[in-house]
């Protein structure tokens, strides 16, 4: 009988602290909660890893031949690569998934923004044309 009643209160702490974890207020990126200072060298770091990123998968997409891969594949793998490393990043750094597919968003809309604006009117940009 003793052993029943055990099981019984383990599961009852189980759910309350699965509850409890589920119900806890999340804690805000790390980039909501940094002085102006140190934004600023937030946003230099951005575009210092955003170049380096670039200039890797390029070089990568270099190797291979284009009989193997197209552009368009290439491209493909590139973003499919960076969505992965996106993930990872937005876990370590603490960026739920919304806020991660928000920052998605306005990265595609700076971007169209940008093509759009862009005198030269070509078509979509291939990262290993």
């Amino acid at each position: 009988m003793r052993a029943g009643e055990i099981v019984g209160l383990v599961d009852e702490v189980v759910g309350e602290v699965t509850l409890a974890v589920r119900n806890a207020p999340s804690t805000p990126r790390p980039s909501r909660s940094e002085d102006d200072l140190e934004l600023a060298a937030f946003d230099d770091l951005i575009d210092e890893l955003g170049r380096a990123m670039t200039q890797s998968a390029l070089s990568v997409l270099e190797k291979h031949s284009t009989k193997q891969v197209s552009g368009e594949l290439g491209s493909e793998a590139a973003m499919l690569a960076a969505l992965k490393f996106a993930a990872l990043a937005a876990c370590a750094g603490n960026v739920g998934l919304n806020e991660a597919q928000d920052e998605l968003r306005t990265a595609m809309n700076e971007l169209m923004s940008k093509v759009r604006t862009s005198p030269e009117a070509t078509p979509r940009p291939r990262l290993n044309s």
